[in-house]
C-alpha cells in the first residue's frame, strides 16, 4: 500500500514538473571563453540538482577514504579490548574455581591492556605469592590504572605492610582512605600489633557500626600483649581497649583483674562486673584474689546474699572466702549449699580441699572424683 501511494505521488509530481517545462521551457546560457552551453531551465535545475548530489556523496566517498585508517585502528582497540575483557572474566572465573596457576596466565595478559589493567592487577596481586617488592609494584600498577582503583589498591598496600611489621606506612596509608568496614578491619588489626590502646578503644563506635566481632586470634593477641606488661600504668591502657568487646570479654577482664597488682583495684573491677552480669568464672576470680582485701570481699560478698541468694556460683566463692577467713563450717555450708543448686566442677573441688583440711580423706577423695566427673 505504501509503495503504491509513493508511486503515486512520483507520478503525479513528474507530470506537474513535465507541464511546467512543456509550457515554460525558458533557457539558461552558461558562457567560458570559445564554450558555451545552452539548455531549457529545468533542464539547467535538474542538472544542477545531479551535481551537487553527485558532489555530495563523492564528498562522503572521500571523507569514508580518508577516516578508514582511523575505522580500522579503531575496530582493531575495539576486538583487543573484547579479548582483554574475555582474558580478565576467564581469569577471574578460574581463581573462583581453584585453578590459581592458569588463571594468573589469563589475568597477565588482561594485565596487558589499559581497559583491563585495574582490575586484573589487583586480582593478581591478591593472588600473587611474589616478595613484598614485588607485590607492591602490581598495588601501584593498579593505582596508576585509575581513580577507580586506588583505594583497593592501597588497602592491599596496607594489608602487606602489616604483615611485614611496616605499622608506620601501614597507618600513614589508612589516613588517606575512607572510614569503611574494610578500613575499620585493618584499623583492629594495627592497632592490635601497634599497641596503641587508646586508638583501639576509640575504634569502638565504628566496629559497632560495621559489625566487626573480634576473632579469637584477635583475642589471643590481646592477652599475650596483657601477659608481658610490666606495670600496671600499662595494664589500664589495656584494660581502656576493652570497650571493643561488644558483648564484653570477662576472661579478658579476669586476666586483667589477675596480672594487676594493684588488687584493690581488681576487686573494683569484679565487683562492678558481677553486678551488672553474675557469671560462675567471674565469682570465681573474686574468691580467688588472695589475702590483701579479704576482709573488703567478705564483707561485699555478705551484701550480695539476698540478690544472690539462688546462684550457685556464688554460694561457692562465700564458700572459698569464708574457709581463706578461716571459718570452715560455714563454708562447708555454703559448699553444700552450691551444690544443691547446682552441681559444679568448682564447688566439688574446693569442697574437697575443705574436707581434706579436716582430715575427712575418704569423703575428700569422692569430692575430687565427682570434680572430675563434671568436668569430664
Amino acid at each position: 500500500m505504501k509503495v503504491a501511494a509513493a508511486m503515486l505521488i512520483i507520478v503525479t509530481v513528474a507530470g506537474i514538473v513535465g507541464t511546467l517545462i512543456a509550457r515554460d521551457p525558458g533557457y539558461i546560457l552558461i558562457v567560458y571563453q570559445d564554450y558555451s552551453l545552452q539548455t531549457s531551465l529545468w533542464v539547467g535545475l535538474f542538472l544542477i540538482i545531479v551535481l551537487v548530489t553527485a558532489g555530495y556523496f563523492l564528498w562522503g566517498l572521500v571523507h569514508s577514504l580518508i577516516a578508514f585508517p582511523e575505522r580500522v585502528s579503531n575496530w582493531r582497540g575495539e576486538k583487543s579490548k573484547s579479548r582483554a575483557v574475555q582474558f580478565l572474566n576467564k581469569g577471574f572465573a578460574l581463581s573462583l574455581a581453584g585453578q590459581q596457576d592458569r588463571a594468573m596466565r589469563f589475568l597477565v595478559k588482561a594485565s596487558e591492556h589499559e581497559t583491563t589493567q585495574g582490575p586484573a592487577t589487583l586480582l593478581l596481586a591478591q593472588m600473587s605469592s611474589a616478595d613484598v617488592d614485588g607485590r607492591k609494584l602490581m598495588w601501584q600498577s593498579a593505582i596508576d590504572a585509575g581513580q577507580d582503583y586506588v583505594t583497593a589498591a592501597r588497602l592491599g598496600l596496607v594489608k602487606d605492610a602489616v604483615a611485614n611489621d611496616e605499622f608506620a606506612f601501614a597507618q600513614e596509608t589508612l589516613d588517606t582512605l575512607p572510614v569503611n568496614g574494610a578500613t575499620t578491619s585493618l584499623k583492629l588489626e594495627l592497632f592490635i600489633e601497634m599497641r596503641k590502646w587508646k586508638d583501639l578503644a576509640a575504634l569502638s563506635k565504628d566496629l559497632v557500626k560495621y559489625d566487626i566481632i573480634l576473632t579469637q586470634d584477635h583475642k589471643n593477641s590481646l592477652r599475650a600483649a596483657l601477659a608481658g606488661m610490666q606495670t600496671d600504668t600499662e595494664r589500664h591502657l589495656w584494660r581502656s581497649a576493652l570497650s571493643i568487646m561488644q558483648d564484653g570479654d570477662e576472661l579478658l577482664l579476669i586476666a586483667y583483674c589477675r596480672t594487676v597488682s594493684d588488687q584493690d583495684i581488681a576487686e573494683k573491677v569484679l565487683r562492678r562486673e558481677i553486678d551488672k552480669r553474675a557469671s560462675p568464672a567471674l565469682f570465681v576470680a573474686y574468691a580467688d584474689l588472695g589475702q590483701t582485701n579479704l576482709p573488703v570481699r567478705l564483707k561485699q560478698v555478705e551484701s550480695w546474699a539476698r540478690k544472690f541468694a539462688d546462684n550457685a556460683a556464688y554460694r561457692c566463692c562465700a564458700g572459698t572466702l569464708y574457709y581463706l577467713s578461716d571459718r570452715p563450717e560455714l563454708a562447708l555450708a555454703e559448699y553444700q549449699k552450691s551444690l544443691e543448686i547446682d552441681s559444679s566442677a568448682q564447688a566439688h573441688y574446693r569442697l574437697a580441699l575443705l574436707l581434706a583440711d579436716r582430715g575427712d580423706k575418704q569423703a575428700s577423695m569422692e569430692q575430687f572424683k565427682l570434680a572430675l566427673k563434671v568436668v569430664s
